[in-house]
């Protein structure tokens, strides 16, 4: 009975992880879908103009509210 308990534990936390990481990759492939910038980075950044947000920059020195999420489609 013991070993049973054991096995159904560990396949509730394999169900768990499989059905979260399932949730995850929908969840960012909606994000991806309506391009929402601040939730998910777009999938090819070449077709983005991204205003206030350069690689060099360390976090002080970015700008900071709505303009550092101003997205436009090149």
């Amino acid at each position: 009975m013991q070993e049973l308990n054991q096995y159904f534990l560990q396949f509730e936390a394999f169900r768990a992880a499989f059905v979260f990481i399932l949730f995850d990759v929908i969840m960012k492939e909606f994000f991806y879908s309506i391009n929402l910038f601040p939730f998910a980075a777009p999938r090819n950044p070449k077709h983005f103009i991204v205003l206030g947000v350069n690689p060099g920059e360390n976090q002080t020195t970015r700008p900071v509210g709505r303009a550092r999420w101003a997205v436009f489609q090149a």
